[in-house]
């Protein structure tokens, strides 16, 4: 594949901000609500993208 340099940095970067603020949310969320509810729908939410 020939894919520049600049290309593959604009593509990590919002992919990385993603992860940092779904994580960020999830942890306030959990705060909030309650680690055990957010466990569970952690789990279900992150599924897809192990396949």
């Amino acid at each position: 594949m020939d894919f520049s340099a600049v290309f593959i940095g604009l593509l990590y970067i919002p992919i990385t901000l993603f992860n940092v603020f779904l994580t960020l949310i999830l942890g306030r969320l959990g705060d909030k609500i309650g680690y055990s509810r957010i466990l569970f729908w952690v789990r279900y939410f992150r599924l897809p993208a192990c396949y």
